[in-house]
């Protein structure tokens, strides 16, 4: 079911979360409760991509802003980039200490990305820094140490990078900081 007149780009065996859309409007990824994301061409709605690096939900999917990366965050608190050309996992980070809950990446930087979760933290990411710390690098231990973390009041559901980059918004419990 769903509104008249929608269509589905494809069902789930399980749930589905975590959208994201590159700039053109055409390719779409969606994270699933098994851990799985899938990239649709959505003219087609063929499925382009299938990722499967996590082990629990998927609850964030964002691409870069030169469409050449996908960053997944994940209820098994890892964020993961993947490679869209070569549908390689570029590295693994444990980012956070709870589950991740949503990601916004940098208006014009493909570079920087911000994370939140549960763990009352809001975290921003220089993936060419992160990159370094992630499960490619064999003496990669603990979490991944973010260019900049922000306390929050309680477990953060929602974080948004504002146009220019330079402040981000949070949302938690009972605020928006």
């Amino acid at each position: 079911g769903g509104p008249e007149g929608a269509k589905s780009v494809s069902r789930f065996k399980d749930v589905a979360y975590g959208v994201g859309f590159k700039k053109d409007g055409k390719v779409m990824a969606v994270g699933g409760q098994n851990g799985t994301v899938q990239v649709f061409d959505l003219g087609s709605r063929s499925i382009l991509r299938t990722f499967k690096s996590h082990t629990a939900a998927v609850r964030a999917t964002d691409f870069s802003t030169d469409s050449l990366r996908l960053l997944t965050g994940s209820d098994d608190s890892s964020l993961h980039c993947h490679d869209l050309p070569t549908s390689t996992l570029l590295f693994s980070l444990p980012a956070h200490s709870d589950y991740i809950r949503s990601q916004s990446p940098h208006p014009t930087s493909p570079h920087v990305w911000a994370t939140s979760s549960y763990d009352r933290t809001v975290k921003i990411w220089d993936l060419r820094v992160a990159a370094s710390r992630g499960s490619k690098n064999p003496q990669a231990g603990g979490l991944a140490r973010p260019v900049m973390a922000m306390q929050h009041c309680a477990g953060v559901e929602g974080v948004e990078m504002m146009a220019g980059g330079a402040m981000v918004a949070a949302a938690g419990g009972e605020e928006v900081r």
